[in-house]
């Protein structure tokens, strides 16, 4: 993901762009995600499972795990929560903690944060003066199907924006290259970092991706980072047996 950011990075500036580094804190990230957590299961994730259970559908695995933790027991969320947190596993508790049934005034504050959180961005954004933003799509190349489960929700890149209704256009700029896909430490060893490291064998061939984000109505600008990063990277790649 490093290398994808630094080739649309490099794509831009020899286009004439002018880039300036965007510190996006923890802190942060995990508003973000408590808002996000708590909102969206309750405005659509939930109704659409069960719409798909209603329609003799099959949802994809993350969608079905999520959908039970969702209802389980409060009691028995709680102890499984601190046994994992015990053993570890603290960023993936981070990760489900907030996604619970709430009631309507909790959801009203949410969406009184989710407000407060967006003029928050909306000042730091025009402070730097920019215009739009790149960054990563996931903290790893385009996820196996067969992993979808373990590796599926790792989404903290694509929260932030997505919770203030920023446009966002994802667009492929390279491949996971040979011996990439045996590397991969982030320091920490947890049950996420064994579901990304299984997910990453074999995946020499699969799309790098970045996301371009603008502010709120300025979809035309994303489109226009987006093309001149496709014209200058020009990264293209058919199937195979297509």
């Amino acid at each position: 993901m490093q290398r994808g950011v630094r080739l649309a990075k490099q794509a831009l500036e020899s286009k004439g762009f002018e880039l300036v580094p965007f510190n996006y804190t923890v802190e942060e990230l995990m508003e973000a995600k408590e808002i996000f957590l708590g909102l969206i299961p309750h405005a659509f994730t939930l109704k659409i499972y069960e719409r798909m259970i209603e329609n003799y559908e099959r949802p994809l695995a993350n969608s079905t795990k999520g959908y039970y933790f969702f209802h389980l027991n409060p009691i028995i969320k709680f102890v499984l929560l601190k046994i994992l947190e015990q053993m570890g596993e603290k960023r993936f508790v981070e990760q489900v903690k907030h996604f619970k049934p709430l009631n309507q005034d909790q959801l009203d504050q949410l969406m009184i944060r989710q407000r407060t959180f967006y003029e928050k961005m909306h000042k730091k954004w025009n402070n730097l003066g920019i215009e739009a933003l790149i960054m990563p799509t996931h903290p790893i190349s385009a996820f196996k199907h067969a992993n979808n489960a373990e590796v599926g929700g790792l989404n903290d890149y694509l929260i932030t924006f997505s919770i203030i209704h920023y446009p966002i256009g994802v667009i492929p700029v390279t491949e996971v290259q040979e011996g990439e896909d045996l590397i991969y430490d982030d320091g920490v060893n947890d049950m996420i970092t064994k579901n990304i490291k299984k997910d990453m064998k074999g995946t020499v061939g699969l799309p790098v991706t970045i996301q371009v984000i603008g502010q709120l109505w300025e979809d035309e600008t994303v489109l226009g980072v987006m093309k001149a990063i496709d014209e200058t990277i020009k990264f293209r790649k058919n199937p195979q047996n297509l």
